[in-house]
């Protein structure tokens, strides 16, 4: 059955296999419950409702050699980390699919298995979504979140200081060791292809920034520098960028001479795909954040840069002088 393309298959028999394999809401997040064509979700004691849809395209998104259930522990990742980025807690999840009618049933069965295990890891559950075909294989996840607080891109202020939960960069090397544009030592490879294949959504830890009353945030799917100028744009104040943190396998690749500083600089800072949080927090505020942040969290936090003046530009302080960063990153449409 396994060799089989899903064509074999009814509709409704993959949707029962897709009910099996994911952890589907009951009745206190959805009052309308399978097999129902719609969804209630109930009015929670929270100020706000928060929603995000991304999509995850096998042929843009997934190289040869990644597996279907990264693909689809990804799709999850990417939709539960913006939600987070705005401090809100994600509760449950619309998963829409569009399938190739020529995708082998092994190839969907571990497909489902790694959005269940992304689910399963988050402690959500799916509480809808819709299954059709087409000519490429889509997963697309709406995330539901609420919060008391919200943090946006727009309210930074001259004088805030930037800061990062997260790595950056694993995924411009794990792109360059799947082409065999550089060779890595065996430990080290597998370790970084699997940063790029499981990222980390920092769920808690957005949750946790917007309970501080931290005023902004973004996730970084796009890259350093993009989700800076993100922050720039819809501010309208200057970032500059103070320390570029390099992760620690990268800086085990540097040091033993196997990859270029140019070439690691290169991926941290236009890669995309980190999940990493990138936050701005007033001067006046910083050691009680921080503080906070290290006695209730669990990841590594790096001081960035800090906001200057009116303007819509990011900079790099560097040992030639402060230069001006090009406002580039990950584009689908035109793949940088």
């Amino acid at each position: 059955m396994s060799s089989q393309p899903i064509s074999k298959f009814s509709e409704r028999e993959l949707i029962e296999i897709i009910r099996s394999k994911i952890k589907i809401s009951n009745m206190d997040v959805n009052a309308l419950p399978h097999p129902e064509d719609a969804v209630a979700l109930p009015a929670l004691d929270y100020k706000f409702i928060v929603v995000n849809s991304d999509s995850i395209v096998e042929s843009s998104d997934k190289p040869k050699a990644m597996p279907y259930h990264a693909l689809g522990w990804k799709s999850v990742i990417s939709s539960i980390s913006d939600v987070a980025a705005k401090g809100a807690k994600p509760i449950t999840l619309i998963l829409n699919m569009t399938v190739k009618l020529d995708m082998l049933f092994r190839d969907f069965e571990e497909l489902i298995d790694g959005i269940g295990d992304a689910v399963k890891e988050y402690n959500l559950n799916v509480c809808g979504g819709d299954l059709n075909t087409g000519n490429d294989n889509v997963i697309d996840v709406i995330t539901i979140g609420v919060a008391n607080r919200l943090m946006t891109r727009s309210k930074l202020k001259e004088g805030y200081k930037l800061y990062s939960i997260g790595e950056f960069g694993y995924t411009g090397i794990a792109l360059d060791i799947l082409s065999q544009k550089v060779f890595l030592p065996k430990k080290v490879r597998e370790q970084i292809l699997r940063r790029f294949f499981y990222p980390e959504a920092y769920v808690e830890e957005g949750v946790f920034l917007g309970e501080l009353g931290v005023p902004a945030c973004i996730d970084c799917s796009d890259g350093l520098v993009r989700s800076l100028y993100d922050l720039s744009n819809a501010s309208g104040f200057k970032i500059l960028l103070e320390n570029i943190p390099i992760p620690h396998l990268l800086q085990k690749a540097l040091s033993e001479n196997i990859i270029s500083e140019k070439r690691v600089t290169e991926s941290i800072l236009y890669s995309g795909e980190d999940y990493a949080l990138i936050f701005a927090i007033p001067s006046k505020d910083e050691d009680h954040i921080l503080k906070e942040l290290a006695k209730n969290t669990r990841a590594k936090i790096n001081y960035l840069g800090k906001v200057l003046g009116k303007g819509k530009e990011v900079l790099l302080k560097s040992e030639d002088g402060v230069i001006l960063l090009k406002d580039i990153g990950w584009d689908p449409f035109l793949r940088l």
